[in-house]
């Protein structure tokens, strides 16, 4: 684990961390979304923390309770380097505005 209030691999007591990467060769979301639905079900007794702009079925409000105050701060960050909202995609105003 790291410090940096905006990784994913940030960890309240410095612990070790696990990092899954699932990628693949044929862009199909809907298989897509059906294995991160297995993989996040079955890390759910972990509280994983989806990376910022990876594809995550985890709903807002759950992004917001495993990020807590560092979902505020990159909302403000984002917010002040990027009024406009011209960096946003659909996927992030879903689950992370």
């Amino acid at each position: 684990g790291d410090d940096g209030w905006i990784s994913p691999t940030r960890t309240a007591a410095g612990g070790d961390v696990v990092v899954f990467h699932i990628g693949s060769t044929v862009q199909d979301i809907e298989a897509s979304s059906e294995a991160a639905d297995m993989v996040e079900a079955a890390l759910a007794p972990f509280s994983p923390r989806a990376h910022w702009g990876k594809m995550t079925n985890l709903g807002k409000a759950r992004i917001a309770e495993l990020y807590g105050e560092d979902l505020l701060r990159f909302q403000a960050l984002a917010d002040n380097h990027d009024p406009a909202g011209k960096f946003r995609n659909e996927w992030a105003m879903n689950h992370l505005f």
